[in-house]
This record gives structure tokens, C-alpha cells and sequence, in this order.
């Protein structure tokens, strides 16, 4: 975790829980339920979608000695798949009055969700970790049922929202020291 403490060290005063809330959840002691590959691909997700560069330059780092190629593109492809459906599945079941976008098809392709090489499991942990970013609770439901159908614990998951929950806060932190 070289990369991210290094980073994370840069952080503020007012970020001192954020800094060791961060080194815990990334390690298998502080994410109950999970093992390395699972948080460092959750993290590679999430890192993505929060689009803070220095924040997904050091996790990717850190990552890569948890996760073989395919498990990366697994975490990539999670979160290009959550950053289109996040969107449209938040938009039609949650903001649009309009319940006849529900009934219609979607036409988003998700072909990747499905080819990218990786433990099916492991991607749907990714993808939850990217939609607790994007705020989709239809996303975050489907992908919640997944995993736990699937043997994850409840505290497996609460261990991806509180990864997702960290970095987001350390990226709203580290945008406030790039300027």
C-alpha cells in the first residue's frame, strides 16, 4: 500500500480518520469478508469512478500486486458498465415520474459484463463498489442480492460501501490540497 499511504499522507489534519479508516478497509483485517483480490478490485472500481487521477494512479499501483491482468480489466470494465447504467437505471426508476421508461428496453450494452475474463463473483463486488458511487439504489440492490446469493456476507458487502465510502472522501480531500 506504498502508493496510497504516500498519497493519503498528503492529506489535511481534518483527515486524519479518512487516512486511517483508508489504510484499514484495504487491508483483509479491516475489510471483513473479503480477501486482497476483492478489495483491490473494488478499489481499482471505485477509484475509477470517483475520476480523481492521483487517487486511481496509487491505487492502480498498489492493486497490481493483488490482481492479475484480468482481475484490472475486471475492475475496469465494472466501472465503464456502472458508469452507463448507474446513469440510466437512477434516472428511469428514480427521478423520472414516468413509469413506462421502466417497461422499455434499456438498449445499453453490457457484452463486457459478461467477457471480461474474470471471477463472476469478484466483477459483481466491483460493480457494487462502483454503484454505491453512482448512487444507483437499483444498481446497488441488484448487485447487493448478487453477491449474498453467492455466498458474500453482509459484512463483505458493508466492507465494499465502506471502501467506496473512504475513497470518496479522500478524493473530495485531495481535490481541497490540488488547489
Amino acid at each position: 500500500m506504498e502508493h496510497t499511504n504516500t498519497l493519503i499522507s498528503k492529506l489535511p489534519d481534518a483527515a486524519k480518520d479518512v487516512r486511517l479508516g483508508l489504510q484499514s478497509v484495504l487491508s483483509p483485517e479491516g475489510s471483513q469478508g473479503l480477501n486482497a483480490t476483492q478489495i483491490w478490485g473494488t478499489a481499482v472500481a471505485v477509484a475509477l469512478t470517483l475520476r480523481q487521477p492521483a487517487l486511481l494512479k496509487a491505487i492502480k499501483a498498489d492493486a497490481a500486486e493483488h490482481l492479475d491482468e484480468t482481475g484490472m480489466t475486471a475492475a475496469e470494465t465494472a466501472a465503464a458498465i456502472m458508469g452507463m447504467t448507474n446513469i440510466y437505471y437512477h434516472t428511469t426508476y428514480h427521478l423520472m415520474k414516468d413509469d413506462t421508461y421502466r417497461t422499455m428496453p434499456a438498449g445499453i450494452r453490457m457484452n463486457a459484463s459478461r467477457t471480461h475474463g474474470h471471477d463472476a463473483l469478484n466483477y459483481e463486488l466491483f460493480a457494487l463498489g462502483a454503484s454505491v458511487i453512482g448512487q444507483c439504489g437499483s444498481c446497488i440492490n441488484a448487485h447487493d442480492k448478487h453477491v449474498k446469493d453467492h455466498g458474500i456476507s453482509r459484512e463483505g458487502v458493508q466492507s465494499v460501501v465502506r471502501i467506496a465510502s473512504y475513497l470518496n472522501a479522500a478524493a473530495i480531500m485531495l481535490a481541497s490540497v490540488d488547489k
